[in-house]
Parts: structure tokens; sequence; C-alpha cells
């Protein structure tokens, strides 16, 4: 296995995680949406599952024009 098949295999992992949040995000309303978004702005941990999280938080906080930023 070569670095380019390594990498191509991280971006399609993150991508399918990010969209598996994003699936169970566009089912919430936007008033659930806005508490999420509140919660994780006092959220200080890290991790690879959380930034997939909030990418997709991202994503579709943008679509319904959710303020989002933290």
């Amino acid at each position: 296995m070569n670095i380019k098949n390594i990498f191509s295999k991280t971006i399609l992992r993150g991508e399918y995680e990010t969209f598996k949040y994003y699936r169970y995000l566009r089912k919430l309303t936007d008033d659930q949406l806005a508490d999420i978004v509140k919660r994780e702005r006092n959220n200080q941990g890290w991790c690879s599952q959380r930034s997939y999280f909030l990418a997709a938080l991202r994503k579709i906080c943008q679509k319904r024009n959710v303020e989002y930023c933290w």
C-alpha cells in the first residue's frame, strides 16, 4: 500500500463519517441545531469523530442559515 492509497482511504473515511452525522442532523429542527451549537461552543474536547460531527453541523447550519460560528 502506498501513500496515495492511504491518503485516499483517509479522505473517504472522513467524508463517510461526516455524512453519517449529516444524516442525523438534518432530521433535527432549527431550534435543536441551535441548542447543539450552543453546547458545542463550551466543549473543549477534541478528537477525529468530533471534527466529523462539527463539519456536518457546519454544513447543515449553512444550508439552513442557522448561526454556527464559535
